[in-house]
């Protein structure tokens, strides 16, 4: 999401039309709501730690995340 403004400059023409079409404002929704995600990953990826008490709170937490919530945008709603 850092570059989407960036690449107009080395995205061929034929391409352009297709990152035309994509919706920023979702974009950053979207990623917005992996954000939690990404975090989990590297949470339970760790090698020097044991981590498998983790997976059941991390469960719920993602659970509990993915519950649709009155201020939740129709955006994040959809992606939920």
């Amino acid at each position: 999401l850092d570059v989407y403004d960036e690449l107009t400059g080395v995205i061929n023409n034929a391409f352009m039309a297709n990152l035309a079409a994509i919706d920023k404002e979702l974009l950053e929704e979207l990623c917005a709501f992996l954000k939690l995600f990404d975090e989990v990953i590297d949470e339970l990826s760790e090698e020097e730690k044991p981590t498998m008490h983790k997976v059941i709170p991390i469960r719920q937490l993602l659970l509990n995340y993915c519950d649709l919530k009155y201020e939740d945008s129709g955006e994040r709603i959809e992606l939920k």
